[in-house]
């Protein structure tokens, strides 16, 4: 599935006009006849990044945009698995001492650990 800055590129290079060519057929970034520049940009949520392969004669100009997000790193299989340990023994010590509040909220983490 496209993401939107993949469909407006598309838009854009469409052609071999103003925009440059098809946004599928960028130079290789040590192609001689082409500049190439990156622009980040971090909105706090997401990083954008810009590349711009600009021709030697400025005829030619190709741009892809993309995007990643800046979630919050995954855990891996064996962390995930013992932080999921650790939680549900203090959910049971928790339900033990009728600790009702803090077993609830012990439950949505480890609910949110499983499904995430």
């Amino acid at each position: 599935m496209n993401s939107l800055f993949d469909l407006f590129d598309d838009f854009l290079n469409q052609n071999d006009g103003i925009f440059g060519g098809s946004s599928k057929n960028f130079p290789k970034d040590d192609d001689p006849n082409f500049n190439k520049s990156v622009e980040e940009i971090d909105n706090g949520t997401h990083v954008i990044k810009i590349e711009t392969w600009k021709s030697l004669d400025g005829s030619k100009v190709y741009k892809k945009t993309s995007m990643e997000s800046k979630s919050k790193p995954t855990l891996s299989d064996s962390r995930k698995k013992q932080l999921l340990d650790s939680l549900q023994k203090d959910l049971e010590l928790a339900v033990k001492n009728e600790a009702y509040e803090k077993a609830a909220e012990l439950r949505d983490q480890i609910n949110s650990l499983k499904f995430n």
